[in-house]
């Protein structure tokens, strides 16, 4: 839950940025906000921390999956099933961010959208918290 309002919070200060400088280029924003060698070392950092993030997650469902269902399937297998589909719907949805033209709506939107997506996520924990017993 934390880290969904972290996101959020984020998510929100980057859409109210993008509308203040009326640029929806994730680089670019940064580059005119903090300069271009210093916005260049924070796509940087942040497509890394995005990625090992994305590793990170798709690594404890794949041990889970290994773990529970496909005792032979080697655990690398169910990572990259969960990694490769990440990576493509990124690339697939953030350069529709810069071609939007009316963006009166796009904070309100993006933020039912994304409530959404960490309803599915909280409601997912608990299934698998209660299918395989787990106590916290």
């Amino acid at each position: 839950m934390i880290a969904t309002v972290l996101f959020l919070a984020y998510f929100t200060f980057i859409l109210y940025t993008s509308r203040k400088f009326k640029c929806q280029n994730f680089y670019q924003l940064y580059c005119e906000a903090v300069g271009k060698p210093m916005g260049t070392f924070f796509v940087i950092l942040f497509a890394a921390a995005l990625f090992l993030t994305l590793v990170e997650s798709a690594s404890v469902e794949a041990n889970s999956m290994h773990t529970n269902m496909l005792l032979d399937t080697p655990t690398w297998m169910f990572a990259l099933f969960f990694v490769i589909p990440a990576i493509y719907t990124v690339a697939i949805t953030l350069p529709y961010l810069a071609d939007i033209k009316d963006n009166k709506r796009l904070l309100k939107h993006s933020l039912i959208g994304l409530l959404i997506v960490a309803q599915m996520e909280v409601i997912a924990t608990t299934g698998v918290m209660m299918s395989f017993d787990i106590n916290t």
